[in-house]
């Protein structure tokens, strides 16, 4: 009877503890569905945060995004402002074109013209306007634009060392995503418009930057150029600075865009250059025959598109410009 009370009474202790800890078991799987909720609650904050932000980020990209007609109306101006540069005080008789050994260098490491075509080109008042146009499009596209000139000096030199660091770049292990494209792109065209807002609020220091940014070059320029031309001085540094600043000015556009709008020129050797209709053609009035001539020099380089507004299809090109070559070249003695 003893060992019967005995064991009743271990019975009920046990069932005591199980029953406790029945009801611990429920207290804690009560305790982790709130907290379930609660990370539920906060993932779904969050992404309704991240949503909202998107949706700020696209309505502010939305603003300064152009039309593909909008990039190639700002680009044709600027075409036309070299084209009539050159012309207007490039294409009149001189008395004897002179050419010092530096102006020679610095005109030619754009040109890379032999000696003879180059003298060529400088000696006739027809296609000297052609020599011009030819060195101002290459020192534009390689000097000026992708050089940040728009933002003040610090912000634009770390702003290019960034883009460099960042930009999804293929290695022996793995390639570019679509995904790292789209979020590089994008945020290069946010910090571009992020930098030229902040040089707007600090307009001393910017305007200072620009200034000799511009200066600099048409300094350089003007120097290798006046005695080719019978212009005044001062007339030809306004209008080379008018075509600084819009460059400028357009460089910022282009950067502010999603999609990567870029000149293109041809990178092969003179010796190996082939026309390409699909992104060339040779300037309107010279003669259409049945075989390709060959290009003498580049009056222009094509105005290239890679992907969209939306951040996609970058393995995409659209051309908008063509490039513009010559196949003329001028009498040599």
């Amino acid at each position: 009877m003893h060992t019967l009370q005995k064991r009743t009474a271990q019975l009920e202790t046990v069932e005591a503890a199980l029953q406790k800890e029945s009801v611990m078991h429920s207290q804690t799987q009560l305790q982790l569905q709130q907290k379930q909720q609660e990370v539920d609650d906060v993932r779904k904050r969050w992404r309704d945060a991240a949503n909202q932000l998107d949706a700020i980020i696209r309505q502010g990209q939305g603003v300064n995004q152009m039309t593909d007609d909008e990039l190639i109306q700002r680009a044709t101006a600027l075409r036309f402002k070299v084209k009539n540069f050159a012309l207007q005080f490039f294409g009149d008789e001189i008395e004897e074109p002179r050419m010092t050994k530096d102006a020679f260098d610095f005109l030619n490491h754009h040109l890379r013209l032999h000696l003879h075509s180059f003298k060529a080109y400088m000696l006739s008042s027809s296609f000297r306007p052609v020599l011009v146009r030819a060195f101002l499009w290459h020192y534009l596209q390689y000097k000026v634009f992708r050089n940040c000139g728009w933002a003040p000096h610090d912000e634009s030199s770390a702003f290019m060392l960034m883009k460099w660091f960042l930009e999804p770049k293929d290695t022996n292990s793995s390639r570019v995503t679509p995904d790292s494209e789209r979020k590089y792109h994008m945020w290069r065209a946010n910090t571009s418009t992020l930098l030229l807002e902040a040089s707007a609020q600090v307009e001393a220091g910017a305007s200072d930057h620009r200034r000799k940014f511009s200066n600099g070059h048409v300094r350089k320029i003007y120097n290798a150029l006046s005695l080719l031309s019978a212009s005044d001085s001062q007339s030809i540094a306004d209008r080379l600075e008018d075509i600084i600043n819009y460059s400028v000015d357009l460089d910022a556009q282009f950067n502010k865009q999603v999609a990567v709008v870029q000149w293109e020129t041809i990178k092969a050797p003179h010796s190996a250059w082939a026309f390409d209709p699909t992104w060339m053609e040779f300037e309107r009035g010279q003669a259409r025959t049945d075989i390709v001539p060959a290009i003498e020099l580049v009056l222009a380089p094509a105005l290239l598109k890679y992907g969209k507004s939306s951040g996609d299809g970058f393995e995409t090109m659209a051309t908008l410009l063509k490039l513009e070559a010559t196949s003329e070249t001028p009498l040599t003695t």
